[in-house]
């Protein structure tokens, strides 16, 4: 009994859920039932032996019956002569009604005992089948065992799997997270995105509408410059006309207003003179190069007219070198630019200072006027270009920049600026942007930029402290041409001098050399030696004629031309 409790003890650890817990039921039952019966077969085993040894007592009661019979029988034989025969007849039969009673007990206690016997049988058949039903539940818990063993090992599979599942829904979790992480983050930024798309359609109407308003600027200022070119023509040749009638020389003609014909490659020098005690640092025409303006490092700036080279105007005020002067579109102004970092409008009618425009922390290096508008623009080392009202005389717009600025020149039509830096860069700015350039030429030049001239509206000619002179391209973003110090031996750092007919330009070295070079295919042209070997800083080409104007080093203005001698 031990060993099937055991054994049920092991089956109730192996068997498991609804079907363990049946067996379990059917097994405790037949084992209360097996108890019943062992305790009725124990009970029947202790009757049979109580029995048995009763058998065993009416035995040897009975054996002692014979003895004691053949003893009396002989004490009877012996005393029967002694004895009557009544008394011997009534022994008799007192002695045989007991060995009635023993026999009859004796009878009763074998039928008792045969029946208890056949108990026992029956108890031992049914003992023997529970047996064969135990020994069937056993062979059945060992397959259910075997069976166990195999649910335990798939078990422990289904928890590796299970355990690698949770940590697979853990990642996943996690990677859940982070993806609504980043989908909250995207929402944002699409939101922001959203928010600044709205701003740039707001933005884009609003430089639709200022297209569209610079168009119709445009088109009243083409309108007004063909009305001034008209009225120019008709001055021009009402002045023709006047000279013919007083029998003039037509040279004088040409002298004053410049000339129609094709641009000729100077040769001669035509006038020399001293005009600054220091080095001249610009030089810049009218548009019809009547007048020209000349600016000095000592701190002066100086108006002459052109046909007579006679000092008409002498302005001063400054502190420190001037570095560039302008006239205005209406040719009534004249815009400054000194290294006190200040700059100056005067007027030439009647020489009045009209303004100093104070703004920048660090030199002036350039200035310009607007074409159509009276406005001036000024480009600075303190790394801004800044834009001033000629009328209101305040600034009207600031565009920064990551280096210093040293040279600007403005579209025909004033619809860009490109500007000249530092860090050998070139930057395109057009109106309504104050925050950044269009575009940013950065492969043009190593090295600081010294003069941007304007070709055509898509292209330019820059001088870097590189060495190199290049013609770009700037709807391409090419360079046409470039001519570096193999080509140009002699280093040059003066502005750049372009043709009327924009077919050459001109640059002048610092030991006194002019190079002119062919603008269509980047040759040198002509070698002009000036004098004194002076390093040449400003240098222009006179509107409508072939002269070219030379400053230098020394303060000599020198102006080159076709015509032989000089004054």
């Amino acid at each position: 009994m031990s060993e099937v409790k055991e054994q049920m003890s092991i089956f109730d650890l192996t068997v498991g859920n609804t079907d363990k817990n049946s067996l379990k039921l059917k097994i405790s039952d037949s084992l209360e039932k097996l108890n019943k019966s062992s305790l009725v077969f124990d009970d029947m085993i202790n009757d049979y032996n109580t029995l048995y040894t009763k058998y065993i007592n009416i035995q040897l009661m009975a054996e002692q019956n014979q003895r004691f019979n053949k003893l009396q029988l002989m004490k009877a034989q012996e005393n029967v002569s002694k004895m009557d025969q009544a008394e011997l007849e009534q022994a008799y039969n007192s002695l045989q009604e007991e060995f009635l009673k023993i026999k009859n007990s004796k009878e009763e206690t074998l039928v008792n005992l045969t029946k208890n016997l056949q108990t026992i049988m029956d108890l031992k058949s049914k003992l023997d089948q529970k047996d064969k039903k135990i020994m069937g539940l056993t062979t059945e818990n060992s397959s259910l065992k075997a069976q166990n063993v195999l649910l335990d090992k798939r078990h422990k599979e289904l928890n590796e799997i299970n355990q690698k599942q949770d940590k697979e829904l853990i990642e996943l979790k996690k990677e859940k997270q982070k993806i609504e992480t980043e989908h909250k983050k995207l929402l944002e930024k699409s939101g922001k995105m959203l928010m600044e798309i709205e701003l740039l359609r707001n933005k884009l109407m609003e430089l639709q509408e200022n297209a569209m308003n610079n168009l119709n600027n445009y088109n009243e200022m083409m309108q007004n410059a063909k009305q001034k070119q008209m009225a120019a023509d008709l001055y021009f040749n009402e002045k023709s006309e006047e000279f013919k009638k007083s029998n003039k020389d037509a040279d004088n003609l040409n002298e004053m207003f410049g000339s129609n014909e094709e641009v000729k490659i100077p040769n001669n020098v035509k006038y020399r003179q001293k005009i600054h005690s220091k080095v001249i640092t610009s030089i810049n025409f009218n548009n019809f190069g009547s007048s020209y303006i000349t600016t000095g490092a000592d701190y002066v700036v100086r108006v002459y007219d052109a046909a007579k080279n006679i000092e008409t105007n002498v302005f001063s005020g400054f502190s420190s070198a001037v570095s560039e002067a302008c006239f205005d579109h209406t040719e009534q102004l004249l815009f400054a630019g000194s290294l006190d970092k200040t700059a100056k409008l005067w007027s030439l009618r009647n020489n009045k200072l009209l303004n100093t425009f104070n703004g920048h922390i660090d030199y002036i290096n350039c200035v310009k006027s607007l074409n159509a508008q009276q406005r001036g623009i000024t480009g600075s080392s303190d790394r801004s270009i800044k834009e001033w009202d000629y009328n209101t005389n305040k600034e009207t717009r600031k565009l920064s920049c990551v280096s210093a600025c040293h040279a600007l020149s403005i579209a025909p039509d004033d619809s860009f600026i490109l500007s000249g830096h530092l860090d050998g860069t070139i930057k395109l700015w057009v109106p309504n942007n104050n925050k950044q350039p269009e575009h940013i030429f950065d492969s043009v030049h190593d090295d600081k930029i010294l003069d941007i001239k304007m070709i055509k509206n898509d292209t330019f000619i820059s001088l870097g402290k590189d060495e190199c002179l290049k013609l770009f391209d700037i709807r391409k973003e090419q360079t046409i041409f470039s001519l570096n110090s193999n080509k140009i031996p002699q280093y040059c750092e003066s502005s750049i001098a372009v043709s009327p007919d924009k077919k050459y330009c001109a640059i002048g070295s610092t030991k006194g050399t002019i190079y002119i070079i062919n603008l269509n295919d980047g040759s040198i042209e002509s070698t002009i030696n000036n004098k004194e070997n002076a390093a040449i800083k400003g240098l222009c080409w006179r509107p409508f004629n072939s002269q070219i104007y030379v400053g230098d080093s020394m303060g000599y203005l020198t102006i080159w031309g076709t015509a032989m001698g000089m004054k």
